[in-house]
């Protein structure tokens, strides 16, 4: 259903996804008492934190956006070349 092409930039949003995620956890610092329930961890990120957070979401939404016009390009050539095709059949 995917070309090769297509298939790498779903491989490469995928990677894209899983670093993003490594990055947030990165970010905040995980007390593991909070993790077994022995600490209140707060409702306040520092500024340090909320700065690694910020930098992470915006290189994930440049390259989630840039992914996405890739695929919408794909997309937008296919139906032309479907559209091409049918034309000249008829």
């Amino acid at each position: 259903m995917f070309s090769e092409n297509q298939m790498k930039k779903i491989k490469y949003f995928a990677s894209v996804t899983k670093i993003a995620n490594e990055c947030f956890k990165l970010c905040i610092n995980i007390n593991l008492d909070h993790l077994n329930n022995k600490t209140d961890p707060g409702n306040n990120l520092t500024i340090k934190e909320e700065t690694c957070l910020k930098s992470c979401s915006e290189e994930y939404l440049k390259l989630r956006d840039f992914i996405e016009v890739q695929l919408l390009n794909d997309y937008e050539s296919i139906q032309n070349k479907n559209k091409k095709i049918m034309e000249d059949e008829t």
